[in-house]
């Protein structure tokens, strides 16, 4: 009966959770540990994934026991599965935890119920106390139901044990503590020596790699009979009265941390001996540690904004902000370029890639700008070119790039207009465009189409000169003009239409903008406003429109 109420339960929860069922692991080699202690820490963490629905470990209980069943010799794969299936659950997880001395291994297997297999699995090491197989337990676990791998560092860590126990412990001649001791390391070959009072030196060669666990045991030779103090000089026993252990308290001897500043400050606002080794070595002043502490921002975080002199009381916020998410190399670089701490999300924000950003940071471009300037579509060399080819002030174009993209400016091959002239012409072709006609149907797509199969064709836009522009593009000016391969007579007509324009503007343009206006109209814009028979008069009001904004004194 209990078993249909678990059914009927599972049948209840939404069908898109997987069911999920923990055993108890097999221990080996721990006899002061219970194995439903680890195993409870799998199932928390199965419990916190949305996508699986965890059976209660009560109800899973009362139905083995109604079915004949003891969790304890459920070992094998066969077994976990027929308790899976009287469960009527999807999955099983199960596992086994190892002890060689201080040298753990530890297993986990998900299982399908339906096919006998198993699914995934995971297997690690750890060295060190029973109790630090918290966290690894945890994070294996997560990443077993689909948490990020990420999340799991691969360290390397020597532990060294000693007999006897609380030897003073030298890694390459490097004091660390006194044994047992763990001691985080990287990959590579290190001299790890053992030294007590009134024995031999105990000294071994050892090779680590990634992701390696290895376990010492330094047996030190006895050289005579010796009475009085050990190793520990006559602070031996001190730490039982600061509540640490022998080698946290040789290593606050030697931070110079006093039992008054532990007892009263450090321990009551959980400071560790690794934090305050970690401030001490990044040199934040003592009387901030706690504050620093306070503020949760991870230890190297917080040595930038140090550096960078932010106020502490404002790391929490920004560090759990948009400027939190910032990339600390991107974040760096920031800094460097002086860009103001409150402008950080929104440069980032805009997506600029920090090596496109570099480079708009050396040519000055304001950060303001840099999204509209990546989004212009124009490359970093073809805005180089307005700079170094043209002579243009880049900084003065910013907002015309994509004008300039659009009207081909990648395929310029003359000296182009100076940068105020271009500017009115890209402009004065969209206000073309918006008031031509159009008799004949010409559209700037159409143009621009026709222009661009030249090589150097766009250059019509670029230049109000026929003399610089290539042979081919010469045919197009003479069609549209009608003129018949006559350069002579097409400068002529050129000329004449200019100066039908200068004549129109007189009455309605001031004469300081007249002879600009009507001398630096690109060629381009000549053929579109005479194909499309725009009058001297619409043309006229036109440039009036325009020309305060660009020759504006």
């Amino acid at each position: 009966m209990k078993r249909l109420w678990v059914i009927l339960l599972l049948f209840s929860q939404p069908f898109s959770q997987t069911t999920v069922a923990v055993l108890e692991f097999e221990t080996e080699g721990l006899d002061n540990i219970s194995s439903s202690a680890l195993s409870s820490i799998v199932r928390r963490e199965v419990r916190n994934n949305k996508e699986y629905r965890l059976i209660d470990r009560n109800m899973m209980k009362a139905v083995l026991e109604e079915q004949g069943f003891q969790q304890s010799g459920c070992v094998s794969s066969e077994c976990a599965v027929q308790v899976g299936e009287l469960l009527g659950v999807q999955k099983m997880v199960t596992g086994t935890i190892s002890a060689l001395g201080s040298l753990y291994l530890v297993e986990i297997l998900i299982l399908d119920v339906g096919t006998g297999l198993i699914e995934k699995s995971e297997m690690f090491e750890h060295v060190g106390r029973v109790e630090e197989l918290i966290k690894p337990l945890r994070d294996y676990t997560k990443k077993l139901f689909g948490g990020k791998s990420s999340d799991l560092i691969e360290n390397t860590f020597l532990y060294i044990e000693s007999e006897p126990v609380g030897g003073m412990v030298y890694i390459d001649n490097n004091n660390i503590g006194s044994s047992p001791i763990k001691y985080k390391v990287k990959p590579g070959d290190y001299k790890v020596t053992v030294k007590t009072q009134g024995y031999q030196d105990w000294m071994q060669i050892v090779s680590v790699e990634l992701g390696e666990n290895k376990v010492l045991m330094g047996t030190l030779v006895k050289n005579e009979p010796t009475q009085g103090i050990s190793a520990g000089g006559s602070g031996i026993g001190e730490w039982v009265f600061w509540g640490i252990s022998q080698q946290d308290y040789i290593r606050l001897m030697q931070l110079n941390i006093t039992k008054l500043e532990w007892s009263e400050t450090f321990q009551p606002n959980n400071l560790t001996v690794e934090i305050i080794d970690d401030y001490k070595s990044l040199k934040f002043p003592k009387h901030l540690w706690v504050t620093i502490y306070k503020t949760n921002v991870p230890t190297n975080i917080a040595n930038l904004y140090n550096q960078w002199s932010i106020p502490i009381d404002r790391w929490s916020n920004l560090y759990n902000s948009e400027f939190g998410k910032i990339p600390i190399n991107i974040a760096s670089k920031y800094f460097q370029w002086s860009i103001p701490f409150d402008d950080w999300s929104d440069t980032y924000q805009s997506g600029v890639p920090i090596d496109i950003a570099q480079i708009y940071y050396q040519w000055s471009i304001p950060y303001v700008n840099w999204s509209d300037t990546y989004q212009s579509g124009l490359n970093v060399e073809q805005i180089r070119s307005l700079e170094n080819n043209h002579n243009l002030n880049i900084l003065d174009l910013i907002g015309y790039f994509k004008q300039i993209k659009y009207f081909g400016f990648d395929n310029v091959q003359t000296v182009s207009l100076e940068t105020k002239y271009l500017k009115w012409n890209l402009n004065f072709n969209e206000i073309i465009f918006s008031k031509a006609k159009l008799l004949n149907n010409i559209t700037v797509d159409e143009f621009i189409e026709k222009v661009s199969s030249i090589e150097g064709g766009n250059d019509i836009f670029f230049t109000n000169s026929i003399a610089q522009l290539n042979k081919k593009t010469q045919i197009i000016v003479f069609d549209y003009f009608d003129e018949a391969f006559e350069y002579d007579k097409l400068n002529v007509k050129i000329n004449n239409f200019r100066s039908d324009l200068y004549k129109s503007m007189k009455k309605q343009v001031s004469w300081k903008y007249l002879k600009p206006l009507s001398e630096n109209l690109s060629i381009g814009n000549l053929i579109l406003l005479r194909a499309n028979n725009v009058s001297n008069a619409d043309v006229a009001n036109l440039l009036r429109s325009y020309s305060k904004f660009i020759f504006s004194e």
